[in-house]
């Protein structure tokens, strides 16, 4: 009996969930054992990976990584105290800072993303030739739907008394 795509959807969603999970704890714990005395949460990881495309404000860095303004506040202000992070006045707005990655940041980033390949390599390496082919082929149809549905939602967008919105259809 072949799978509805619904219920294709929800086998490829659940696996996908549960590696995503495990490879997430592989990387976590590569960290912890890398330098354990600056650990470092996940609201703080995705703040440096964020503002590694350049500066933003504590409020947009919240709003794209979803937590609360005061949740990034914290996180901002620990990865300021290690010198991961500057604060930056707003030139016309003294009352808003700007959040910069400092050089150090960048090397934090740059071990981080250092320790997430050990970890990931350390995990492929259990695959033989056919297997990574078919986690490769399995990706690129991943990034390929990501692709299609980044098109299709662009292809979406109406005028709608000067704002830019998500039609449904």
């Amino acid at each position: 009996m072949r799978r509805t795509v619904r219920q294709a959807s929800t086998g490829a969603l659940e696996t996908f969930l549960r590696a995503s999970r495990l490879i997430r704890l592989r990387i976590e714990v590569d960290l912890r054992g890398a330098d354990p005395e600056r650990s470092r949460t996940p609201q703080q990881l995705a703040a440096l990976l964020e503002l590694s495309r350049g500066p933003a404000t504590v409020g947009s860095l919240a709003e794209s990584l979803g937590v609360s303004p005061p949740t990034m506040s914290s996180a901002v202000s620990t990865l300021e105290e290690r010198g991961w992070v500057e604060r930056m006045p707003d030139e016309v707005d003294r009352r808003r800072s700007s959040i910069c990655l400092t050089g150090q940041g960048g090397r934090v980033l740059r071990d981080m993303r250092g320790a997430a390949e050990k970890g990931l390599m350390s995990v492929l390496e259990y695959l033989d030739d056919e297997e990574l082919a078919r986690l490769e082929d399995g990706l690129a149809v991943l990034e390929e739907a990501l692709d299609r549905e980044s098109a299709a939602l662009s292809g979406t967008r109406a005028e709608d008394d000067g704002r830019t919105r998500v039609t449904s259809g």
